[in-house]
């Protein structure tokens, strides 16, 4: 019933009704940062009338360098009519002192494992994993790149309908292996800096990524990774996402993120999802579609907490996340949901970039903006645990 329209120091309230006023409906508007309101107020929208537009002013700063959000609750009675939101700033990680640490750094071959008063942080291949803190384990593998995702109705159906779906099995896409030819390590007073360079590359086919990844360790096991990935040979035109997965144990039982929520959203649909702080269990976050598919996953997050057994491992950045308790090779595999079967492990997926939906099942591609294309990519994460 209401469009909203954006200025830089308050909103544009219009009613779009065609012969109702809007009385009785109030807005109720908030300024928050990283999740956590700054600042708020209520308006009565009494006598806007139909077809109507009215200013209302709002402050739309705030200091601070986090995720800050315009958020706009339209209350008739006890019933939400809608929910708009304006992503103001799109903030980054707080940056925190790291203080000087003492340390033993190991080294076999591409494998070093740097060992702190109260972690453990291995990295084998290049890959970061296992990692523990304080005695305990937090993961006890290495992580791993991540391309694939189990096709949606509208990537294609293996078998039956392929489309895009069949183009990246027939690249090998889901068979994609990281393998590092060089690994340089460095330690100073304040960090250990893990370099590693290699490639991304299929079982058999020319083409994947030249990779490089740079890993600074600071005090307490926090993990500062920078990626970059550069393609070669000639792969798919079209990816359907990029990042990396990690294998966790069934321990953690609780995600808390900022981003958006609280349902699964994707980068062509997430108007109905806005960006806040959210908390659910593991096991609750993915629907159970007839035909298993892609699910769960949760864009624009700039923080996630996966919890559980009084340990807690934290992701930052600029990402988009899913958890399953099942394998990606499971979800693909199955033709019906209970064809799934649950895993002893949790998986856990941080995308840098996640392909749209879009509707081409029975209609079109994702639009260009949501389009994931072949290219280079760069991206960064941090990495910590607390106890």
């Amino acid at each position: 019933p209401v469009h909203v329209r954006w200025a830089e120091d308050g909103v544009f309230v219009r009613n779009n009704y065609d012969f109702k006023s809007l009385d009785g409906v109030e807005m109720k508007w908030a300024i928050r940062e990283n999740g956590r309101r700054v600042r708020s107020g209520r308006v009565s929208l009494d006598g806007i009338a139909a077809r109507e537009e009215r200013f209302f002013e709002i402050p739309m700063t705030a200091e601070g360098d986090g995720y800050l959000t315009a958020d706009c609750e339209f209350i008739e009675g006890d019933r939400e009519l809608a929910h708009k939101q304006k992503i103001l700033r799109r903030g980054s990680p707080a940056q925190r002192p790291h203080p000087a640490f003492s340390y033993e750094i190991e080294r076999s071959d591409l494998d070093v494992t740097v060992v702190g008063e109260d972690f453990s942080v291995a990295v084998r291949g290049g890959m970061i994993g296992p990692f523990s803190l304080g005695g305990r384990t937090v993961f006890d593998a290495p992580m791993k790149f991540n391309l694939w995702r189990a096709p949606t109705d509208n990537d294609g159906i293996i078998g039956f309908a392929p489309r895009l779906a069949g183009e990246w099995e027939n690249a090998l896409l889901h068979t994609l292996r990281f393998g590092a030819d060089e690994v340089y390590v460095t330690g100073m007073d304040n960090c250990v800096v893990v370099r590693a360079k290699g490639k991304l590359l299929p079982y058999c086919h020319y083409w994947g990524f030249d990779v490089a990844i740079v890993y600074h360790i600071y005090a307490g096991g926090e993990i500062d990774a920078d990626f970059s990935l550069t393609p070669y040979g000639k792969g798919p035109e079209i990816l359907p996402r990029v990042g990396v997965a990690f294998e966790l144990p069934q321990k953690y039982d609780t995600v808390d993120w900022l981003g958006r929520g609280p349902l699964e959203n994707y980068p062509d649909c997430k108007a109905n999802a806005p960006v806040g702080l959210y908390s659910h269990g593991i096991h609750a976050l993915n629907f159970p579609y007839d035909v298993p598919q892609e699910t769960g996953t949760r864009c624009d997050c700039r923080m996630l907490a996966v919890k559980g057994d009084g340990l807690k491992l934290i992701a930052e950045g600029d990402f988009a996340f899913s958890v399953h308790d099942f394998t990606l090779e499971d979800l693909t595999k199955a033709r019906h949901r209970d064809e799934l079967e649950k895993s002893d492990k949790l998986y856990l997926y941080l995308d840098h970039r996640m392909r749209g939906l879009g509707s081409n099942s029975c209609g079109p591609q994702p639009e260009e903006e949501y389009e994931l294309r072949m290219g280079s990519f760069e991206w960064s994460i941090r990495l910590r645990a607390e106890a």
